[in-house]
């Protein structure tokens, strides 16, 4: 039978999570379709702390461009002086490193030891081509300095039983136009791990946090 939830219980739950996993950030940090800026609150503690001395968001809806370099500003970054910078990109290499490379951030191979400290991302990655996760996730794990820590909370596909399976399969058809590209079949879960070179892998299913059994959610912290 398919599983349901209290929207204002998941969302609690949701921030709860989230803000305990964004406390790990630190240093030069790269967020991954950050939209209006929802999740500055979660960060604000660590800006004021200095522990986040920059921000660069990646942010291919050029409309809330205006209103996230407001929500950084009122969070302890002021773009003016270079401290948020918001980018034109997709999470997709193809876009992400002529927008860093332009920006003056990072050579147009992306040689080097890396240039992010922190690399975060909160249900952005469900909206890609999954068929470009595993050239992603090398991209961010070349992005990050060592030690540095990919960190998110992302909505990945169901595998526990054939029936909401065949469901979520079915809805799938249907959900991605109605939800901006959003697909139900995610699977950043399982890739960030297959392509190897970090130090450690944190991933888990955050179960509880699914408006019904077809909508799942990962957390992960991987450190490279």
């Amino acid at each position: 039978m398919v599983e349901t939830r209290a929207p204002d219980d998941l969302r609690r739950k949701q921030t709860t999570y989230i803000s305990s996993l964004f406390s790990r950030a630190q240093g030069v940090v790269l967020e991954f379709g950050p939209g209006s800026g929802d999740q500055m609150r979660h960060l604000e503690q660590g800006v004021r702390e200095g522990k986040i001395t920059k921000m660069v968001g990646v942010e291919p809806n050029v409309a809330l461009h205006d209103l996230l370099l407001s929500n950084a500003r009122d969070t302890g970054l002021d773009p003016h002086n270079g401290e948020y910078i918001v980018l034109e990109a997709g999470a997709e290499p193809s876009t992400l490193i002529p927008a860093l490379h332009k920006a003056g951030l990072c050579a147009s191979d992306v040689t080097g030891e890396g240039i992010f400290d922190t690399i975060i991302c909160v249900k952005s990655m469900c909206s890609v081509p999954q068929d470009q996760l595993t050239q992603i996730c090398t991209t961010v794990q070349t992005l990050l300095k060592p030690g540095g820590e990919f960190l998110f909370f992302e909505h990945v596909a169901h595998d526990r039983d054939y029936f909401t399976i065949i469901y979520a399969w079915l809805l799938g058809w249907i959900w991605p136009v109605c939800m901006g590209n959003c697909h139900l079949n995610g699977t950043l879960d399982k890739v960030v791990g297959h392509i190897g070179g970090w130090d450690s892998v944190d991933v888990r299913n955050a179960r509880e946090f699914r408006w019904s059994s077809v909508f799942w959610c990962a957390v992960g912290v991987c450190r490279k």
